[in-house]
């Protein structure tokens, strides 16, 4: 199967071929061409990129995976201190000890969903899917309440196209070693 490096660099080499075609496909809906800026294409172009990985966070020894898992637990420490009013009504008092106690509480509840995902997962399971692929990119957009429609769905469908690079990749080669064991099959 192809490796991180090669899903990177997949990811890398993909991006400007699909920027350009959106941009075509875009105009030809349009009727004139968008000025993305340059913060709005890098940020398409890391999801692009993070989509090119993205379907190996099942497997338990990827970079992507280890990202992940460190991804859940911020966000779990977030969550706790955006909504830190759970904890108000128990713990009386306030100060550093208080702060700890959330940013502990945070760590271990990301940790708990990181055991629990690498556990309920096996790799080429359902996040090797275009469902998967469809799913997180609609949520992207869901979640993208600020911005312009056209950037919403810019954003959308590089995570998607990337994850199908991906997906696509990890086809090619499994057909290639198919044929190539047909082949040597053949010769004896």
């Amino acid at each position: 199967m192809p490796n991180f490096r090669t899903h990177i660099i997949s990811g890398i080499i993909g991006f400007p071929i699909f920027f350009f075609v959106f941009n075509i496909i875009s105009y030809l809906f349009t009727k004139n061409f968008y000025s993305f800026s340059a913060s709005e294409i890098t940020i398409s172009y890391a999801l692009f990129i993070l989509g090119s990985d993205f379907p190996d966070v099942d497997h338990q020894k990827s970079l992507i995976n280890r990202f992940f898992r460190i991804l859940l637990i911020l966000v779990s420490v977030y969550y706790f201190f955006e909504y830190d009013y759970i904890f108000k009504h128990y713990i009386p008092f306030k100060g550093p000890f208080y702060y700890l106690l959330i940013i502990f509480v945070g760590i271990s509840v990301g940790t708990l969903f990181g055991i629990i995902f690498n556990n309920t997962t096996k790799h080429r399971g359902a996040w090797h899917s275009i469902l998967t692929a469809v799913l997180l990119s609609v949520i992207l957009f869901l979640l993208n309440t600020k911005y312009y429609i056209l950037i919403k769905f810019f954003y959308s469908f590089s995570l998607f196209i990337g994850y199908i690079t991906h997906l696509s990749l990890d086809t090619i080669n499994t057909n290639l070693k198919k044929k190539k064991r047909i082949k040597i099959k053949n010769k004896k």
